[in-house]
């Protein structure tokens, strides 16, 4: 069936063959699998000009799947509220940038002056969630690799596709992205972002996500030392983009709490 050409004569004539056709369930269904391969493939090529996209999937983590149910992680890591993915309260937003067309050493992203004016990136396109498992970074000795993916949308949520869309255009892979977490007492700790649309996780829905590689050689104050672990606490986030030009962005998305243990998956032991 052409759905122009049946489309174009139900308007046409209101023949209720041509409605019959357009309600059929055989038809609909069939409608609907074409949009779900389209979007599979269009994701596809959206995910390949991704900076850092990570190449997870089913054969990564084939041997990382749940074991049997196991008790919750600490209490720290559900104290609060913590909302879910796809929620209002999920996701982050910029309150200020600084934009230079000069190279920007990445010691100076706690330090540089922001403006609400400055601000490059559209409000559908945050880069973090609001809170982030500590596991998630550094992995679990049973259970999850280091860097293991953080969901931002599931590709289900209202703004998945514009998300990705706006990702791929604002972070092509010729960037370089930075993350940083700034504590109350000056510390701070840096990771190195990759974004990308991953189809089959073990713990997670399919979507959007953004992996965090710690970067120790930028990172400073008076408990960043030795390469430590961040600690589970409320931390100022800052993200830099530096461009092959050397121009810069570096972007303030207010409080980001880092969790222990996995909330979003109770059933994997904690071991840190």
């Amino acid at each position: 069936m052409n759905l122009g050409t049946a489309l174009a004569e139900y308007a046409a004539s209101g023949s209720a063959r041509t409605a019959a056709q357009l309600s059929d369930a055989v038809a609909r269904e069939s409608l609907r699998a074409r949009v779900r391969r389209g979007k599979r493939r269009a994701n596809l090529v959206i995910a390949a000009s991704v900076v850092g996209v990570v190449a997870f999937g089913a054969a990564a983590f084939g041997s990382q799947r749940g074991p049997e149910p196991m008790p919750a992680p600490s209490p720290s890591a559900t104290h609060e509220q913590l909302p879910p993915i796809d929620t209002s309260g999920y996701l982050v937003y910029p309150g200020g940038a600084f934009v230079t067309a000069e190279a920007v050493s990445c010691l100076q992203i706690p330090e540089v002056p922001v403006s609400m004016d400055a601000i490059p990136y559209p409000g559908s396109m945050p880069p973090l969630p609001t809170w982030i498992e500590a596991n998630r970074i550094y992995g679990m000795s049973e259970g999850l690799p280091p860097n293991y993916p953080i969901p931002l949308y599931t590709d289900q949520a209202m703004f998945y596709d514009l998300a990705v869309a706006e990702i791929s255009r604002e972070y092509p892979r010729d960037v370089d992205v930075l993350v940083a977490l700034i504590a109350d007492d000056g510390s701070w700790w840096s990771f190195r972002a990759g974004y990308g649309v991953i189809d089959v996780m073990p713990f997670d829905d399919p979507g959007l996500f953004v992996s965090l590689t710690p970067n120790p050689e930028c990172q400073g104050g008076p408990r960043a030392i030795d390469r430590s672990r961040i600690p589970s606490d409320h931390y100022n986030a800052r993200v830099m983009v530096t461009r092959p030009d050397g121009s810069t962005v570096i972007s303030d998305y207010g409080d980001v709490a880092v969790v222990t243990g996995l909330p979003s998956m109770p059933f994997l032991q904690v071991t840190k």
